[in-house]
């Protein structure tokens, strides 16, 4: 039988829960790299739900909360979220775009109503990859959206600044330039240590009904 692979590292993604319990249903997904571990839905667990019926009917709703319980997602969250999806490129991109929302859902559940078009930014649903991260540790809903903002803010600013390198690279390469200077960058670049205000990342849980979220891609 052919294995499945992780979308983010490439390496072996098993069926499971997520309490990381394996299973035959092949509904989610979790890398087996201990330094990866990411999430990801598979695309026929679309194959669950009512199709014929909008996405907010009460029978695709019950369907939503028993595969939450089969699959140990806690229905019942403490706090709010940040949540970081991965999606796949479109034509012209060259680099990965990002999805930054926050909810009062666990993140894989509110995961699961993107891919299923319930309450979902517009062109989302079909380019989803996998849950890169969340965040947990925000009381309110003016909490989550100002930790939506700055972690916006942070991704952005980190994936200019890979670009810019990688332009770098390809130019040294070219001309045979210094061949040291990436090193001399990273430690400019790390410098001294400084206290971040991003919460813990973190694996726990909120009973928030609201989610409320937006779209930061860039390519």
């Amino acid at each position: 039988m052919k294995k499945t692979k992780c979308r983010h590292c490439k390496n072996e993604a098993v069926s499971s829960d997520f309490k990381g319990k394996k299973n035959n249903l092949n509904l989610l997904f979790q890398c087996q790299n201990h330094n990866c571990k990411k999430f990801f839905w598979h695309g026929r667990v679309k194959g669950e739900f009512n199709l014929k019926e909008k996405p907010n009917s009460e029978s695709n709703i019950l369907i939503e909360k028993n595969l939450m319980k089969t699959l140990s997602i806690p229905l019942r969250v403490k706090g709010r979220y940040v949540y970081v999806l991965a999606l796949s490129k479109l034509k012209d991109d060259k680099t990965e775009s990002l999805y930054v929302g926050q909810t009062g859902r666990h993140p894989l559940q509110r995961y699961l109503q993107h891919l299923r078009k319930y309450k979902s930014g517009r062109g989302i649903s079909n380019r989803l990859k996998y849950l890169k991260d969340f965040y947990s540790g925000y009381a309110t809903v003016q909490d989550s959206l100002d930790g939506e903002k700055e972690i916006s803010k942070k991704l952005k600013k980190r994936h200019q600044s890979d670009e810019f390198i990688s332009m770098l690279i390809s130019q040294q390469e070219k001309m045979g330039g210094y061949g040291h200077w990436q090193a001399a960058f990273a430690r400019k670049k790390k410098g001294p240590s400084k206290p971040h205000k991003l919460p813990k990342f973190y694996t726990d849980y909120s009973i928030c009904d609201r989610s409320i979220h937006a779209n930061f891609s860039w390519t």
